[in-house]
């Protein structure tokens, strides 16, 4: 019983495949599906982005980078990548999405 006196049946129902992602219709409300821009994991969101555990790591890489570039404001990618232990890919991802 789901506490209005209605046997919830855990059924939902695929309505359509859309670019943003899949639509899907629950009882009460709609749920948009998309996967994360950086993993690629499914995931229940209201916008298409990071999911929690990469926007996690997206923080902390973002925090790595702004303390070392507000120690040594004339560094280059590769000196924040040597000091920092994070990949060029990984550096620029931060300097792109800031």
């Amino acid at each position: 019983m789901d506490g209005r006196g209605k046997r919830a049946t855990g059924k939902i129902e695929l309505l359509k495949v859309t670019e943003i992602g899949t639509r899907l219709v629950g009882e009460e409300e709609d749920m948009q599906l998309s996967n994360c821009s950086s993993c690629g994991k499914l995931q229940l969101s209201h916008s298409p982005s990071l999911c929690k555990d990469c926007f996690r790591q997206h923080l902390d890489r973002t925090h790595q980078v702004k303390s070392y570039l507000t120690k040594h404001p004339h560094a280059n990618m590769m000196d924040i990548c040597r000091h920092t232990g994070l990949s060029l890919r990984a550096v620029n991802e931060v300097v792109t999405r800031a």
